[in-house]
């Protein structure tokens, strides 16, 4: 039954319905989220976007690893 309404179509049902729901994205669309990027969920390596480490601590701050190398390399 899905198919037959887009995703936002269904958001504003799910909505007016009031029943809690969120559309599932695919990589692309994760990785394009402002907030998601703005709280610290994703960082940079070697050009690379890449999640970020999952906890925070005060006194010993988690470092992004580089990114893995070539196959074979």
């Amino acid at each position: 039954a899905f198919v037959t309404a887009t995703t936002a179509e269904w958001c504003d049902r799910l909505r007016t319905a009031g029943l809690r729901h969120a559309p599932v994205r695919d990589h692309a669309e994760v990785f394009a989220d402002a907030n998601a990027w703005a709280n610290g969920y994703f960082t940079r390596v070697d050009d690379v976007d890449v999640v970020a480490a999952p906890v925070a601590f005060s006194d010993t701050p988690a470092r992004s690893p580089s990114t893995a190398g070539s196959r074979g390399a």
